[in-house]
């Protein structure tokens, strides 16, 4: 039965959404009288992407380009270029996720643009809201760390300054699908090294988990322990991959945890 509702709510919730959903508002991560924290100011580089399907972006040695073919498989090709080299290739109506929306930053505060980019999983019921994240961190005119990680409701709400430094920190939204309930898990992360670094103590009521009910729910959740938290958080964090890319050699490393 709670399962069905929950299937039945998301699929309500995002019928006229476009992609790149965002947590739910009646499941935030933060409590309504408190409101969402500060937001990271992104520039979308494709903005009108969702309406038409296909979008194209040029500046410098970046290139960007999102098409989708007219065959009834909607295949589509997605490609991110920086210089000549590849940094994300997308391509054909078998792939996992459709690349959605494009941002830019300087999440780190290091004077170079990082970009952000958000899929959809084309799933249905409780995949619905399922898709991944992107980071490309340029961490000099030759090169880019690159942080790949699944996620729930992907969006640009998801890149916040929680301590006020200049310095984005990351809310990773997830599903926990207990014995008797569901959730929405959420944890905080700061990009350091090239790879995103769990911070959620530092912040008051993460790691966040709340009950999936029929009503907007704010509270932390008392059904779960530490240990059943701390677990899941764990497997969420060992499917995340890292690589680095060097421009100049057009070398990049394997992807791994």
């Amino acid at each position: 039965m709670l399962r069905a509702l929950l299937i039945f709510l998301i699929c309500r919730q995002v019928v006229c959404a476009s992609f790149g959903f965002a947590y739910l508002d009646d499941y935030p991560p933060y409590l309504f009288k408190e409101g969402a924290p500060s937001r990271f100011a992104l520039e979308d580089l494709f903005a009108e992407t969702a309406a038409n399907g296909s979008g194209y972006y040029k500046e410098g040695a970046l290139e960007i380009e999102l098409s989708e073919t007219a065959d009834t498989q909607r295949a589509y090709r997605f490609l991110i270029k920086d210089g000549g080299q590849i940094l994300m290739k997308v391509e054909g109506f078998d792939q996992p996720a459709l690349p959605s929306s494009v941002y830019r930053a300087d999440l780190d505060n290091n004077g170079l643009d990082d970009l952000m980019v958000i899929s959809w999983s084309r799933g249905v019921g409780l995949a619905v809201l399922l898709g991944s994240v992107d980071i490309f961190m340029k961490k000099a005119p030759e090169s880019y760390d690159h942080i790949h990680y699944e996620s729930v409701a992907a969006g640009p709400e998801d890149f916040v300054d929680m301590d006020q430094d200049g310095r984005a920190e990351v809310i990773m939204p997830s599903y926990y699908m207990g014995n008797k309930h569901n959730y929405f898990a959420y944890a905080v992360y700061e990009i350091a090294g090239g790879r995103l670094v769990n911070v959620s103590s530092r912040y008051k009521g993460f790691p966040k988990f709340i009950w999936y009910t029929h009503k907007p729910n704010d509270k932390q959740t008392t059904h779960l322990t530490k240990a059943e938290k701390a677990g899941h958080i764990r497997e969420i964090e060992s499917k995340i991959k890292y690589r680095h890319i060097l421009l100049e050699s057009g070398l990049s490393g394997a992807e791994g945890n």
